[in-house]
């Protein structure tokens, strides 16, 4: 009897290395990276430099959900200055680890170690997130460990666990629900005060401490990914709908975890002789409905790992697997146990994980809807629009694995550095560019120009946008990725460090989130500040957010004039619609830029729209500023970078202004697009604002739209608020750079007003935008009142 437990123990043992070898082997296969991944990275690799633990450097904002995670990494990339192998490396190990504790909880029983390992191999959730460089392997070991300490002594030696569960939550604050129905029976069984409150502060210590942290450091208490996800202004409804999308597609492509987690949470419930087993299968079902309520998530299986987990430890503790077996039948029903176990490995979608390898057949990202299911939920939320829910998810690491993956690195086929995002950003790094807008934040972050500011377009790493409702332009959104509204002249904000957004709602909302992330740690209008935020936030009022149009770029710098740095503008759209607009150029007078404008990621020549310098030569001696009007409408070029930077070998240089102009949405309006240069600043008139009667201006530049070479009056209405003591002020009237009309005011007549009706001739007209330019002698003080311009296909544009 004792030598067949010897070999029954050596069997056991001999299986489960066989095991781990096998999981290490797959996990080597799979091994891959994701793009949020390297959110966590950026943070990491601003900390080891001396910023902080920030995401730009010039703000506090806390864009990642796992604190422990990245303390974690961050002395260890002090040391390697490396994120790939670093990622992956300490997301192997503790994968590793945590397989090894699983299987050795199984015991001696070779057909649980067997059922048990081809779970924890045919998992795709488990393997995919085995690696990916997400908190999940550090999750995965905490509730491996957990388990192991909770079911050898959960009332005994508390201490262990509960401490393991203290990590846990502070790795994720959500695995605190995980947690509760374990805390709940201790608590209830507990036989003095002394131990609850000791296992509560075990508990629930870490995670508090880190959100008084968070709380003084970054301004809130929970990451700001939350405030992005939860505070879109979505009916519970729309993440209700994408839950169960989500669970049906983790269903349907990952059908063993799914099993598995069902078999462990029943089997936990019915084994009446382990009463510690049924606070796990609890702890599962909470954490089931949170994901359902919270609408799932946009990465396959993501969420469903560690509930995975907490199922197998489950598994290894049941008294039995076939409980309604006859004894003499169970040896079959194991058998059949196994083969059903490795059958359902075998439907894991696209393939097997233990067929996966390198190439991997990647996931469509817009796959048709299930339409049964799409009718169910469509009558269960009141919802006929559904028919795009399955596409909110997708099989992240077939998205990225052939650009981030282990075996493409060793085989040199592919690495994370010339992926698609990060070759771009690697690119965008040498031109040093001050704005980045971009969608893709991970990669994008992580190797831009560490000073680089990114505004993220999905507000995970922007506590503005992040407290902005959905952007309902959007037909449609996903967990994680919930388009927010820009607001107008956002982005100039954030270039310039002066507040212009121009919604005054909006407005007040910036200026006291910009003092709790970027103001003085202890100042007291700070401290005010995170109280107003937290306890009485501010809620958006949709309705008055001003409609967006389709590209970012020409909607923050197309509704008013802004300066361009005297170092140049250098700025990155993610642009997805071609940009067909031009440029209004003020600058100063005798000073040259190159502009520049190109598809980033591309150095091919026909990737440049257009690059010229643009001779800022005065029309007249006493003019300070000279009018540009550059044509981008030649050709439908896509592009998202603009640099307009000074000409090399250019001295004094001096900033101009600058002005995008949208052929498409103000040709709609029918409106002259009109900016004015004062003796000291600017004034910016915007294209939905009457103009104000009286503006006293240096230089006026304006442009309109012509479908054609008409003949074109244009009616001005001019005067003078004020007679000065000059002998004369003159003002002359320029279009497309040809002077047309000039009036004098003098003493004896400063008081009237100059009304005239200007005739322009066709060929002085283009197919397209036009200029106007009215000049002020004297720098004056004179007034518009009225600019109509008429032409004779019937367009009006009236000022």
């Amino acid at each position: 009897m004792k030598q067949h437990r010897v070999s029954l123990e050596f069997a056991s043992l001999l299986l489960k290395i066989l095991i781990l070898l096998g999981y290490t082997i797959v996990l080597l296969r799979t091994a891959w990276t994701c793009d949020d991944a390297f959110i966590t990275m950026r943070v990491v690799d601003n900390l080891a430099n001396g910023h902080g633990l920030v995401w730009n450097t010039d703000e506090r904002v806390q864009a990642y959900t796992h604190p422990l995670w990245l303390l974690l990494i961050a002395p260890i990339y002090f040391f390697t200055r490396e994120a790939y192998f670093t990622l992956l490396a300490l997301s192997a190990v503790l994968s590793i680890f945590s397989v090894a504790l699983l299987l050795r909880m199984c015991g001696d029983r070779l057909w649980r170690v067997a059922l048990i390992g081809i779970a924890l191999i045919g998992s795709k959730s488990f393997v995919d997130f085995s690696t990916s460089g997400l908190e999940n392997p550090l999750s995965h070991f905490l509730l491996a460990l957990l388990c192991f300490s909770y079911l050898r002594a959960p009332q005994t030696k508390p201490q262990y666990w509960t401490a393991l569960s203290g990590l846990l939550v502070l790795n994720r604050l959500d695995f605190v629900l995980l947690i509760v129905p374990l805390l709940l029976d201790y608590l209830r069984h507990a036989d003095n005060w002394v131990k609850r409150w000791r296992a509560l502060l075990l508990v629930f210590g870490p995670a508090l401490v880190w959100m008084g942290f968070s709380t003084l450091y970054y301004g809130f208490p929970l990451p700001n990914t939350f405030y992005a996800k939860q505070y879109a202004d979505i009916p519970r409804s729309e993440y209700l709908a994408r839950g169960v999308a989500y669970f049906y597609d983790f269903i349907t492509n990952d059908p063993l975890s799914f099993v598995t987690i069902v078999c462990g949470t029943i089997l936990g419930v019915i084994a009446s002789n382990r009463r510690t087993l049924w606070p796990l299968s609890l702890s599962i079902v909470l954490y089931a409905v949170y994901v359902f309520w919270i609408g799932g998530d946009f990465m396959r299986g993501r969420f469903f790992s560690a509930p995975f987990v907490i199922a197998v430890a489950c598994l290894s503790q049941a008294p039995t697997l076939t409980p309604f077996a006859p004894p003499v039948h169970r040896h079959v029903f194991r058998v059949m146990g196994l083969v059903a176990a490795f059958g359902l490995s075998s439907l894991a979608k696209p393939v097997p994980t233990w067929l996966s390898g390198y190439p991997y057949p990647a996931d469509e990202l817009f796959r048709p809807v299930h339409t049964p299911l799409s009718q169910l939920v469509s009558k269960l939320i009141g919802r006929g629009d559904l028919p795009v829910l399955l596409s909110h998810v997708i099989d992240e690491r077939g998205f990225y694995y052939e650009g981030t993956g282990l075996l493409p690195r060793l085989n040199g086929s592919a690495s994370v550095e010339n992926f698609l995002f990060s070759a771009r950003a690697r690119l965008l790094r040498i031109r040093r560019p001050e704005i980045l807008v971009v969608r893709s934040i991970g990669y994008f972050g992580f190797f831009s120009y560490p000073s680089t500011k990114i505004i993220d377009l999905h507000a995970l790493s922007d506590a503005l946008l992040a407290r902005l409702p959905l952007d309902s332009e959007s037909q449609v959104w996903r967990i994680g990725h919930i388009p927010r509204y820009l607001p107008d002249g956002y982005i100039p904000t954030r270039i310039y460090g002066k507040n212009q957004i121009r919604n005054h709602q909006i407005r007040r909302l910036y200026d006291d989130i910009h003092l709790v992330i970027a103001g003085p740690l202890f100042s007291v209008e700070r401290l005010k500040a995170i109280v107003r935020l937290n306890l009485r936030p501010t809620k958006v009022d949709p309705s008055l957010l001003d409609k967006p149009l389709q590209d970012v770029t020409r909607f923050q710098f197309g509704s008013t004039l802004y300066p361009v740095p005297k170092q140049g503008l250098n700025i990155y759209m993610d642009a997805r619609e071609p940009i067909t607009s031009s440029l209004l150029l003020i600058a100063s007078a005798g000073t040259s830029y190159t502009l520049t404008a190109r598809l980033a990621g591309d150095d091919t020549p026909s990737s440049i729209v257009k690059e010229l310098p643009l001779s800022a030569t005065a029309t007249g001696p006493h003019r300070r500023y000279q009018a540009h009007l550059v044509d981008l409408t030649e050709q439908p070029v896509r592009y998202n970078l603009l640099q307009l930077l000074p000409f090399s070998g250019a001295r004094d240089f001096q900033a101009g202004y600058l002005r995008l102009l949208d052929s498409i949405g103000f040709l709609q309006h029918q409106r002259l697009i009109t900016d004015g240069i004062t003796l000291s600043s600017t004034i910016g008139i915007n294209a939905t604002d009457p103009l104000p009667r009286l503006i006293q201006f240096e230089l006026l530049a304006g442009a309109w739209w012509a479908d054609a070479q008409t003949l074109t009056e244009i009616e001005l209405v001019l005067s003078r608020p004020q007679c000065s003591n000059a002998a004369s002020e003159r003002v002359d009237v320029w279009v497309n750079h040809v002077h047309l009309a000039t009036h004098t005011w003098d003493l004896t007549r400063c008081s009237e007003k100059w009304a005239t009706v200007i005739s322009v001739d066709p060929h002085i007209l283009r197919s397209g935008w036009n200029l106007l330019e009215i000049d002020v002698h004297q720098r004056a003080s004179v007034a518009v009142e009225r600019i109509w311009i008429s032409s004779s296909q019937a367009h009006t544009y009236r000022r």
